[in-house]
């Protein structure tokens, strides 16, 4: 069962040079999410979290943990940034969803065994 849903911040749950970008798109989701289980905010910038939160006050009701690569001591796809997410939670890294737009999320993500969504911002569709 899923009990955590993270999201990267950066150019996946918004995008920089859009920040209200998220809002038609992601937040019917985040608050159904939010319902159901433990919001996460992850990103490698130190101040982009707290950033997006204090520009962004909307979300400050969905979110239960901001965890920076500072925070942690690495950068993303190290697996101790994931680890300490399920640690806070006191869940196994399988009962958490990583949603990230790089091959480093997703790699990062999986080494855990956590479930992984890769957002695909290009044109390319996956085979299969």
């Amino acid at each position: 069962m899923i009990k955590v849903v993270s999201f990267d911040v950066g150019h996946t749950l918004i995008k920089y040079n859009n920040p209200l970008s998220w809002t038609s798109l992601y937040r019917p989701a985040l608050c159904e999410a939010a319902a159901k289980c433990n919001i996460v905010l992850a990103d490698g910038m130190m101040d982009a979290a707290a950033e997006i939160l204090k520009d962004f006050a909307m979300l400050t009701d969905y979110i239960d943990l901001i965890l920076t690569s500072v925070d942690v001591g690495y950068r993303k796809p190290c697996k101790e940034g994931f680890l300490k997410t399920a640690e806070c939670f006191n869940i196994l890294p399988n009962e958490m969803i990583y949603v990230g737009d790089e091959e480093k999320d997703i790699v990062g993500a999986n080494s855990v065994g956590a479930v992984s969504v890769l957002i695909n911002r290009s044109k390319l569709v996956a085979n299969g």
